[in-house]
């Protein structure tokens, strides 16, 4: 509440907006102000409803009854006030009311409807420049409200308004420019205005005297203003020849982009290579960079190379030549084949892996470019290249992932490593023990990504080398931290990864869970025992801590690496701890997301660094239209309401009453394509974190779920959630509407006293009287616009490109009607012939079809039930008797599917290890291990498995509350 602290005093002369209604004193809005401040907002509410009786629509008691409603978790009728406050009232130009209604609304990080106030208040303002002044804070507040709740072309006509008012200030200018520039698709008259202002700021023949002067008066930002010009607009537009004018010269601008040494440069040569008048430039740049900077930094060993491409595609066109002159340096270059590549062999010192890989990268583009002079590239020399690689920087991690993609150029890969191995043999005697390990660890890892078991018999053979790799390895960490990875910790993982070709994951389990024991922190192992523990369908407390606790995961990555396990067990029917990690994805997304990256949204605008904000904006959309965030937000709430057992309406209501559906991402992702925005879901699951050593098949049959290569549609399940949506609204509001109205006082023919007394009476039931009033006039307003909602979701479900369930159509039609009061028995009939007709034991056979059906389509249908019971007319025979019929089948079916999973629980086997002595030799070491996972396997298979007992509790749950 600090945010409106102080302000209640001063303010409260102006809050009534009621004519013929007494103010509230200043000792009433202080005793509202005071219980909120404690957080005691159940307290607030009453008192706020009883001066609400006394001061009806007063905006300091409205605005604390919404305050207290959200922090109560009744989103939906808080709304309904402020609402009520931006759509029909004159919002005054009040600090208090508005930081009130803010700090509710922040609450819920409904940065919009802060926004919608705010608007409210700003088109009240006054149209006079020297007048406008005094309401810059309030400008300024609606501006940044406006760039949280990201809507851009408000934000620009503000910040133009702003500019106008205040044009001393050139960052109002640039929150315009950077504004317009953001509205390129959407306006491209905007972005080419600002455009347009930029090449103004921008002229090449500025006296850089007049600019050192403007600077000094007012701290501009150059070199951030450039940057957005050369990114934002002149590299949109491709017009990279400017580009290479304004940083081809130090004056007037080019040195703005000199806070390192190599920045301005850099960038000049990117963009030389993308004229061909300037490909000898950007040559001679890079020589430069790579010469006088960093010999390591692979992107500019990357426009190297591609300028010697460049050059040689159009030598017959250019004057070449061995130096340039460029400002006061002389710039080497290096235009031939032989040249470019004496140039990179120059560079190869041990320490630094940049050049060696240039000479791999170089032969790899003269061989994509079809260039053949001399004998530069042949596979002899690749293989060559590959092996003295492999000797200098086998011993790093990195040294694979550096070869893997110029060994796929070889065809003969068999003769590679044949040869390297012997190279191996050779000089790896002469090597430190942990060297020696790093080597044949990198080894195998080249062998696993040519896909060969060169030098074994069989893969049995080469698993059960690389476990005794792996325990002769052991004694060499004896000594290392607890937080450290052992030597030959690799080893493992790729024996991991062959065992599970061979689709031996329990002997993976045990592996893993060993491993674990001795690098307790090796987050590669934990990411692939829960995958393998996914494999066999066990989703116990092991697997669940190993995602929740062990991998610490922290803010971003619950939405980036939850697919690790969020999916299975959604498929699985593990709900329960589906929602405890859905739980997590939301809190990240509602409570860090929603906040603070709206927060940071605003720095660029406040701190001048301009060129930050696209890309800030684009970061902030990745996780506004996240697929997995819209999952997550679709599961919870049908989820809680299946698995905590709702059985009635009241409760549905409850649990709903925070559900705002216009705010979930995929009513926002739906909305934007039929306003043929072009706004989908994005996708980000960091793959990164996933080791397969080239093995594809290995990634996406077992590393990655199925969801992820196959996105299922979202559609479905969101249309049921809004189903169930429009009944409980009817069912809240039909509440409201069944409520008596209060009682008249009766009249005393007595003494002054009880004439007082009447009078008094008469006043309270006056105000009692308006409230009723008040509420069912909003229970109708929200009735008659469910009609329209109704109407909207028909059209949705017309549209939809993903099948619905056949009942789902009458049954909203059905909906319809009851909103219209006519209970149409017809569509009510047709509902339940289209339930009789589904067969609960269709996809027996498909655990996860059948598992869908519990979760998605019978839990569903019970829940309709549940409604149903409260929105049709106890009186009406004929519709009474449709829901019976409902239910009988809700029975008949749960019954099938109980007695199927009871049988189907007999026939299930317990887990066992195959004969296969991977670690036999080693038996005393894996025994203890092995007991533990297997323990593990069996006690979860009916808890957390395939049809596992949370499933059997929902079933018997409905065929109970049925069977009446």
């Amino acid at each position: 509440m600090s945010a409106t602290q102080g302000k209640a005093s001063s303010s409260s002369t102006s809050s009534s907006t009621t004519t013929n209604v007494s103010k509230p004193s200043v000792t009433e809005i202080q005793k509202v102000y005071q219980l909120v401040e404690e957080n005691k907002y159940a307290n607030a509410l009453k008192e706020c409803d009883n001066l609400l009786e006394k001061y009806p629509n007063d905006n300091f008691f409205l605005s604390f009854k919404a305050l207290s409603l959200i922090s109560l978790q009744k989103r939906k009728e808080a709304i309904q006030i402020i609402d009520d406050i931006i759509e029909n009232k004159k919002v005054e130009v009040n600090e208090f009311i508005l930081n009130t209604l803010a700090l509710a609304l922040t609450k819920i990080f409904d940065w919009k409807r802060i926004a919608d106030l705010y608007e409210k208040v700003y088109s009240q303002l006054p149209t006079n420049t020297q007048q406008l002044i005094k309401y810059k804070d309030i400008m300024e507040k609606y501006f940044f409200y406006l760039v949280k709740s990201d809507q851009l072309e408000k934000q620009q006509t503000v910040a133009v308004k702003l500019w106008r008012t205040f044009n001393d200030n050139e960052n109002y200018m640039y929150w315009n420019i950077c504004s317009m520039l953001l509205l390129r698709k959407e306006k491209p008259m905007l972005f080419t205005l600002a455009s347009k202002m930029l090449e103004k700021e921008f002229d090449l023949n500025i006296n850089r005297k007049d600019l050192n002067n403007k600077n000094e008066n007012n701290k501009i930002n150059y070199n951030e203003r450039l940057r957005v010009f050369i990114e934002n607009v002149l590299a949109v537009n491709e017009e990279y020849e400017k580009i290479v004018k304004l940083l081809e010269n130090d004056e007037p601008w080019a040195k703005e982009l000199e806070p390192m040494p190599y920045d301005r440069k850099a960038i000049l040569a990117s963009y030389c290579l993308k004229l061909e008048n300037y490909y000898l430039l950007g040559n001679g740049l890079y020589v430069y960079l790579l010469e006088k900077e960093d010999a390591d930094e692979w992107p500019w060993w990357k426009g190297f190379i591609l300028s010697i491409i460049l050059i040689n595609r159009k030598k017959d066109n250019l004057e070449l030549k061995k130096t340039l002159q460029w400002n006061d340096k002389v710039l080497n270059c290096y235009t031939s084949i032989e040249d470019a590549h004496k140039f990179i062999k120059s560079l190869q010192l041990k320490d630094k892996r940049g050049p060696y890989l240039a000479e791999f990268e170089f032969l790899k583009s003269l061989k994509e470019e079809g260039i053949t002079q001399g004998d530069l590239f042949n596979e002899n020399i690749l293989k060559d290249l590959i092996i003295n690689y492999f000797k200098l920087f086998g011993t790093k991690k990195i040294c694979y992932d550096d070869l893997k993609v110029y060994i796929d150029l070889l065809k003969e890969k068999e003769v590679l490593l044949k040869e390297l191995k012997e190279s191996m043999q050779n000089f790896i005697s002469n090597e430190k023990d942990i060297d020696k390990v790093e080597y044949e660890i990198t080894f195998h890892k080249i062998q696993r990504h040519c896909q060969s078991i060169i030098g074994y018999k069989n893969v049995d053979e080469l698993i059960i080398e690389l476990i005794k790799k792996y325990m002769e390895a052991l004694p060499l960490g004896k000594d290392l931290k607890e937080t450290d990875y052992q030597y030959g910790d690799e080893f493992l993982l790729i024996a991991c990864h062959y065992l599970i070709d061979k689709e031996e994951f329990i002997y993976s389990a045990i592996l893993l869970e060993y491993a674990l024991k001795k690098s307790k922190f090796n987050f590669h192992f934990k990411v692939l025992l829960i995958r393998v523990y996914v494999a066999l369908n066990s989703f116990g407390n092991r697997t669940f801590n190993l995602f929740m606790n062990d991998l610490d995961v922290k803010h971003i990555q619950f939405e980036s690496i939850s697919y690790l396990i969020y999916h299975d067990l959604i498929r699985v029917g593990v709900c329960d701890k589906a929602m405890k990690i859905a739980d997590k994805i939301l809190h990240f997304f509602n409570y860090e997301h929603l906040f603070h990256t709206s927060d940071y949204l605003t720095l660029p605008y406040k701190q001048q660094s301009w060129s930050k904000i696209e890309e800030m904006t684009t970061f902030r959309h990745k996780l506004d239209y996240s697929y997995q965030i819209a999952k997550c937000q679709i599961d919870k709430i049908y989820l809680d309401l299946v698995f905590n057992d709702v059985q009635s309406s009241r409760e549905m209501i409850e649990k709903l009453s925070m559900l705002d559906l216009e705010e979930y991402i995929y009513n926002k992702v739906m909305n934007n394509k039929n306003k043929n925005k072009t706004i989908s879901f994005s996708h980000n699951e960091d793959l990164s974190i996933l080791k397969y050593f080239g093995d594809i098949n290995l990634k996406e049959k077992y590393l990655i779920p199925k969801e992820l290569l196959n996105r299922p549609s979202l559609t479905s399940n969101y249309m049921k959630i809004k189903i169930i949506e429009l009944y409980v609204d009817l069912l809240a509001n039909n509440e409201i509407l069944s409520e008596k109205p209060p009682k008249q006082p009766s009249s005393n023919v007595a003494t002054n006293k009880k004439k007082k007394n009447d009078q008094k009476d008469m006043l309270l039931y006056q105000q009692k009287l308006k409230e009723y009033e008040r509420k069912v006039a909003n229970a109708k307003r929200v009735i008659s616009k469910l009609k329209e909602k109704t109407l909207t979701v028909i059209e949705e479900m017309k549209g939809s490109d993903n099948a619905l369930p056949s009942y789902c159509m009458p049954l909203v039609e059905f909906f319809l009607s009851v909103v219209d009061n006519k209970q149409s028995e017809e569509k009510l009939e047709q509902f339940v012939k289209e339930v009789e007709k589904i067969n609960a034991l269709k996809d027996k056979e498909d655990y996860e079809k059948l598992t869908n059906f519990i979760v998605w389509e019978i839990s569903f249908i019970h829940l309709i039930a549940i409604l149903l019971k409260e929105a049709i007319p106890k009186t009406d025979k004929n519709l009474m008797n449709c829901l019976q019929q409902l239910k009988s089948q809700l029975f008949k079916k749960s019954n099938e599917i109980e007695n199927y999973m009871k049988e189907f629980k007999k026939q299930t086997k317990p887990y066992s290890l195959t004969t296969t002595p991977y670690f036999s030799i080693y038996s005393n070491e894996f025994e203890g291990i092995s007991k533990d996972v297997l323990f593990e396997l069996n006690d979860n298979q009916n808890k957390n498995g395939i049809l596992n007992s949370k499933l059997e509790q929902i079933i018997a749950n409905i065929s109970f509350h049925n069977n009446k």
